[in-house]
């Protein structure tokens, strides 16, 4: 890390050991201001102090900012412009190692190069116009732009550019002259690359400029953007605080890149001036073609004549013609993407109705299928009832397990065994009971609904149950039976030593009915 002010600041002020090399033989002092601080600028990329050699005033500027190459650089820029002779530009000496500087006691230490060039009296380009539109001081400003455009004029006739047009680095002298400031980006034809210089203000450059290309056109569009700037603020100095962002006038690098979408833009349309229209005209077309190359600026600068004017209007009739056929290259383009879309769409939309109509199908067969199944175990339901029923009167079991009560339309539920509680008993139902229990035969033929362990359905093992069943003639009233651990009788019965039913009166004997024991006669 390089450098900060602060650090410049301490080392320009001691005076024992002295921070400088060469110019400490030249006797260099720093000039204080009444508050025994160094006289200094502050830039981006450098502080600049103002110092004093043999009665004569100098800008020392110190560099904040690491950039590779930048001495070799520097060293052709100072040959470069000791041989430019103009009241708008200053030589300026090279001094590499000079400055000593102790960052901290702990830190690094070493020496830095400096260039020192004549002191420039007065403000900023910045600093004055912000003066003269607080004070709306429109006089100023439009002698300001005058001097602007004769500097402007002298630096488009140059073989160099100053490559760093901005605001900041142009010096406005008591006397009101313009003088350039910061050579840290000028650029001319035996520069060979772009390495060692500064970064330069984006808030006045081309937003399609490239930093690493030599480009003798670069100033162009610096200077349309300060000559727009300086006059519309003399039609409406308000306009400086209500856009500037302290190192742009009006425009910044945002504005800059949205070109005539820009609101700043659209406020200035609104001023009535042709010089400035004609302006906002060049400004367009050079966003517009993306190109930083000015050709009409030269010309236009001072004032938009007769001839000047019509190669405006020539320019712009080319640029429209040229936006026509791109336009018009674009709808093409557009109606075939559009094309495209509406087939692909349509395609979609057939496949997706054949998709549907598949799904209708499949859907439509299992439908046929769920209502097929459905009358198919119905009907298996209804044959196996009756090959249930028909095991019950014609099949034997070898050995009895679980056995099954058919409770016919005449069959009270209290005969039943205990074990199935009335609850479970329907009409015309099959119910299984424990092992052992008696089974009673309907003495006549009802339609049995199977509801055993799954509805509409008979086991399969209670089908090949063949039970023997113990009958019952059909006039026995259910009040007049009786039930015991494996047999129904009547409560008249007079049961033999093997049937003892429970409630049975022993003295009445005989009966027409016979009884069978579940399982066997």
């Amino acid at each position: 890390m390089w450098p900060t002010e602060n650090d410049y600041t301490k080392a320009v002020t001691r005076v024992n050991p002295s921070p400088f090399s060469l110019l400490n033989t030249k006797k260099i002092q720093v000039i204080l201001d009444e508050n025994d601080q160094p006289v200094k600028r502050v830039g981006n990329n450098a502080v600049i102090f103002k110092v004093c050699m043999n009665e004569k005033f100098y800008a020392l500027k110190c560099y904040t900012k690491e950039i590779n190459n930048q001495t070799n650089y520097l060293q052709a820029v100072e040959k470069y412009v000791a041989q430019i002779s103009s009241t708008f530009m200053l030589p300026f000496e090279l001094f590499e190692s000079e400055v000593y500087v102790i960052k901290s006691e702990n830190s690094f230490h070493g020496t830095y190069c400096v260039l020192l060039m004549p002191w420039i009296e007065g403000k900023t380009l910045y600093n004055f116009v912000q003066r003269c539109c607080e004070e709306k001081n429109r006089t100023a400003l439009d002698e300001i732009f005058t001097q602007f455009q004769q500097m402007s004029v002298w630096l488009l006739q140059q073989t160099f550019v100053h490559g760093n047009l901005a605001a900041e680095n142009i010096m406005v002298t008591p006397q009101g002259k313009l003088m350039l400031a910061d050579y840290d980006n000028i650029l001319f034809d035996e520069l060979t690359d772009t390495t060692g210089q500064s970064p330069y203000n984006n808030d006045f450059q081309h937003p399609k400029r490239n930093q690493h290309v030599i480009n003798l056109a670069a100033d162009q569009f610096s200077i349309l953007v300060l000559a727009i700037s300086l006059k519309a603020l003399q039609f409406k100095p308000e306009l400086f605080s209500t856009y500037t962002n302290e190192s742009g006038l009006i425009f910044t690098a945002n504005s800059l890149r949205e070109g005539d979408k820009s609101a700043v833009y659209k406020e200035l349309k609104n001023i009535n001036d042709f010089y400035l229209q004609n302006l906002l005209r060049l400004f367009v077309i050079s966003i517009n073609k993306q190109t930083i190359e000015i050709p009409l600026l030269s010309t236009c600068i001072v004032d938009f004549d007769s001839q000047s004017y019509n190669r405006l209007l020539e320019i712009e009739v080319e640029e429209l013609k040229k936006d026509l056929e791109n336009s018009s290259s674009q709808i093409q383009i557009l109606q075939s993407e559009v094309s495209k879309e509406i087939m692909t769409k349509e395609k979609l939309f057939a496949e997706n109705k054949k998709l549907k109509e598949a799904i209708i199908e499949i859907e439509t067969k299992k439908k046929n299928k769920a209502a097929l199944k459905r009358n198919i175990s119905l009907s298996l339901a209804g044959l196996t009832s009756i090959a249930v029923v028909a095991g019950f009167l014609f099949y034997t079991p070898a050995k009895e397990k679980n056995n099954i009560i058919i409770v016919a339309n005449n069959v009270h539920p209290k005969i039943l065994p205990a074990v199935v509680t009335p609850a479970t008993i329907k009409k015309d139902s099959v119910v299984t009971t424990s092992a052992n229990a008696p089974v009673i035969n309907p003495t006549s033929t009802a339609a049995i609904i199977p509801q055993v362990k799954k509805e509409n359905s008979i086991p399969e093992k209670i089908q090949k149950q063949k039970l023997k069943p113990v009958i019952i003639k059909k006039d026995v009233a259910p009040n007049n039976l009786v039930i015991t651990d494996n047999i129904i009788a009547e409560k008249n019965y007079v049961s033999s030593a093997s049937f003892k039913p429970r409630k049975a009166k022993a003295e009445k004997t005989g009966t027409d009915y016979k009884l069978f024991r579940s399982g066997g006669f």
